[in-house]
């Protein structure tokens, strides 16, 4: 696709396709490249509770204002700035188009589940295939990279919807379902929050949606702060070490900005959903770096991952070692989660890669390691008659923070690690993560 000049003797060397694909912005007004970041993010995560907004018949006018206001002004923006056709956002719109009628076909495949006669994996391989898969088969990388996020969460909606509804005794109505599937970010049913009003303006929920956008935009700033840098001081070990460091910091800014965002245009609609990133980066454990970091997939993969899997091993090996049984349901969940990020990144680069499998199961073992210290320090505390004062007591938590920088910095590294493969090439270009290969 070729640039666009917009003023004479002035280039914006970049485009939406080349924002989707991953490339670095060249562009010397660098905050050019931060809007179209900016804009490009919230509009990917918000743009389903912005039609919402536009198209229910509940929503006042001041919010059907704002949120018509916010899709043209935010579209407009990145055709001018990012010199991007009309065709590329029409395309995403037709991948919404399609995604809704995912969406309907879930909710009728979850009214005739019983008499089909699906099986948990089956739902889960179907929807795999419709959200993921089969969208990609008809898009360049580029393009599937912008939905690869929407289908990925999708996927996991629709399971759970299906899975739920099947074993409920009420059904939900076809309006319903479109909103928990394409319009609430939470991706378990059970948890899908409360209603608490008519969609309207609420100045309290736009705070909080403008507050997101100004943390994208801040995660964008530091994650390439690293560039200043000599290219040849940012291979040297320590450098390599705090270059992680700032990635692991802007990558957390990254994502709980565009949760605030979200959560911001729920709160707009009406309802009241869960914090989705709960500062995990002040987490004094591994185990609650990850109680605390994406509470959505967390919630997923514990109710349809963790749960299923101890109660089955329980009732096979009802003798099996307490400890045993928890490290294994541990490594299999993180693995499962590990998993379905490579599977999800997929449509990024259409390369098989290993790296989020990895990453994660050694995240799992950080986990265990830290369980298995946190109850030998128990232990010597009971047996020494040690209280919380004592020296063991004060260094426990010191050691929990250190093995949690620790563990989140090995991820970090897997991640870019040549031999696990690359990183999704969206966070990556956005965040700089190229000075974590070594």
């Amino acid at each position: 696709m070729p640039e666009s000049s917009h003023e004479p003797g002035m280039q914006v060397s970049i485009n939406l396709q080349e924002l989707v694909r991953g490339e670095y912005l060249t562009s010397q007004e660098w905050w050019c490249n931060l809007l179209v970041w900016t804009l490009a993010i919230v509009l990917q995560r918000s743009c389903t509770a912005l039609l919402f907004a536009v198209s229910s018949r509940r929503s006042c006018l001041a919010l059907r204002s704002v949120a018509a206001g916010t899709l043209v002004a935010s579209a407009a923006l990145l055709i001018a700035i990012g010199g991007s056709y009309p065709g590329e956002l029409l395309y995403i719109m037709l991948g919404l188009v399609y995604f809704t009628g995912v969406a309907l076909a879930a909710h009728w495949l979850a009214t005739q589940s019983r008499a089909l006669q699906l099986t948990p994996a089956a739902v889960f391989a179907l929807a795999a295939f419709l959200t993921v898969l089969l969208p990609c088969l008809f898009a360049r990388a580029g393009e599937a990279n912008v939905i690869r996020l929407f289908g990925f969460e999708l996927m996991l909606s629709i399971y759970s919807y299906v899975v739920d509804r099947t074993r409920a005794t009420n059904q939900s109505s076809r309006a319903d379902a479109l909103f928990f599937l394409l319009v609430n970010p939470v991706l378990v049913l059970s948890e899908r929050g409360t209603q608490f009003g008519e969609p309207r303006f609420r100045f309290a929920a736009a705070a909080r949606i403008v507050a997101g956008a100004a943390t994208i935009a801040g995660a964008v700033v530091v994650g390439q702060s690293y560039l200043v840098l000599d290219s040849e001081v940012r291979t040297q070990p320590l450098w390599v070490a705090l270059v992680a460091a700032n990635n692991i910091v802007a990558l957390s800014m990254l994502h709980s900005g565009a949760a605030s965002v979200q959560i911001g245009w729920m709160a707009m609609l009406g309802w009241r959903v869960p914090e989705r990133y709960d500062w995990a980066i002040l987490a004094r454990s591994p185990l609650e770096f990850w109680q605390r970091w994406n509470t959505y997939l967390g919630a997923w993969l514990r109710s349809y991952v963790f749960m299923p899997i101890a109660m089955r091993w329980r009732r096979q090996n009802p003798r099996a070692p307490r400890p045993a049984m928890q490290s294994a349901t541990i490594l299999a969940t993180f693995g499962a989660c590990g998993l379905l990020h490579d599977f999800g990144n997929y449509p990024a680069t259409f390369e098989l890669s290993v790296s989020w499998t990895v990453a994660f199961i050694l995240a799992g073992w950080a986990v265990i390691l830290w369980l298995a210290a946190s109850a030998a320090a128990r232990s010597l505390q009971k047996r020494w008659g040690l209280g919380a004062m004592s020296g063991l007591g004060y260094a426990v938590p010191i050691v929990g923070v250190a093995l949690t920088f620790l563990h989140v910095l090995m991820m970090a590294w897997v991640l870019r690690s040549p031999i696990a493969g690359r990183m999704n090439p969206v966070l990556s270009s956005t965040l700089g993560l190229d000075g974590l290969s070594l």
